[in-house]
């Protein structure tokens, strides 16, 4: 799905001419030109009221190159409802592999979001200051071996 091609054009300072010429519109099938385009149109829609990047033709093509292999199904929780390891296990394994996804052939998150990463030194710093980082440790292994 990757639409960047390789070009010899000199750099430029006009975001049209800079980005027009890299990319080719007719790579892909008809179906993914159109949904390629459906994610631009929703791009352009949302850009003044979404503020955050809208990295929506990244998540399309990782999701392409790295597909969920387990598909859990979501589980809703009520209210007054006890939520029991089973539930909690399958969560984190949704997360897990969500995130996994959306990660590089080399281990980092691509987008403007680091995924997970970006609040994993304070995990880290805190479950070894209460000295509970290998139990943390111990349970991410067992949830991502499981």
């Amino acid at each position: 799905m990757e639409a960047m091609i390789p070009t010899s054009t000199p750099p430029t300072t006009s975001w049209e001419d800079r980005y027009g010429s890299l990319i080719d519109p007719d790579y892909g099938t008809p179906e993914e030109r159109a949904e390629v385009e459906a994610a631009r149109e929703n791009f352009r829609k949302n850009r003044f009221p979404v503020k955050p990047s809208s990295d929506l033709l990244w998540r399309m093509q990782f999701a392409r190159e790295n597909p969920c292999v387990a598909n859990l199904p979501q589980i809703k929780v009520q209210d007054l409802e006890e939520v029991t390891e089973e539930v909690v296990t399958t969560t984190l394994r949704r997360g897990l592999n969500f995130y996994s996804t959306m990660q590089a052939h080399d281990g980092h998150w691509p987008g403007d979001y680091g995924g997970p990463m970006f609040l994993l030194p304070g995990l880290v710093r805190a479950d070894f200051l209460n000295g509970t980082c290998s139990s943390i440790c111990q349970l991410t292994n067992a949830i991502c071996q499981g």
